[in-house]
């Protein structure tokens, strides 16, 4: 995002382009979930996921379509609590649920980004869900498992 909002703030760069559209092989690399793998891609190595990196540069180049995106969905086991939450959305504004219950709006900033902090999650699978206002309402939505708090109990 940091990249996103250097290019955005100096209207006098024509021209620009993102590192690097897909993961991509580096027999040198050892950092990262595989060995071997430069994973700074937008899109997986083996272009089937694209990653939340590439839906925010969605929402901020292409502000004509209408998109939705809520981040963060591969990380379905969450071991807090209260969560943030964030989307990226051409939309002005959007509205978090957390199985079925509002955790209310939130307006789109300047990157085209959403975010709802403290978010309680009951233990168990927690539908999260994101909508957009009006006619045509995006949605998009996860579910995710909270374990509780089992391990810390553990040692009080």
């Amino acid at each position: 995002m940091e990249n996103w909002k250097i290019i955005n703030e100096r209207p006098f760069v024509w021209g620009t382009f993102v590192w690097n559209m897909f993961d991509f092989g580096a027999a040198h690399r050892t950092e990262g979930d595989r060995p071997g793998i430069n994973d700074k891609g937008l899109v997986t190595f083996d272009r089937k996921v694209k990653k939340d990196a590439f839906y925010f540069y969605k929402a901020n180049w292409n502000k004509k379509e209408p998109m939705l995106y809520l981040a963060e969905k591969r990380c379905m086991q969450r071991f807090l609590p209260e969560q943030t939450f964030m989307a990226f959305t051409t939309a002005p504004e959007a509205e978090l649920f957390v199985n079925g219950v509002s955790c209310g709006k939130q307006k789109a900033d300047t990157y085209a980004t959403v975010v709802w902090k403290g978010v309680k999650l009951q233990k168990g699978e927690n539908v999260v869900r994101v909508v957009t206002p009006g006619k045509k309402a995006l949605s998009d939505e996860v579910t995710v498992r909270y374990q509780g708090n089992e391990l810390t109990t553990a040692w009080k």
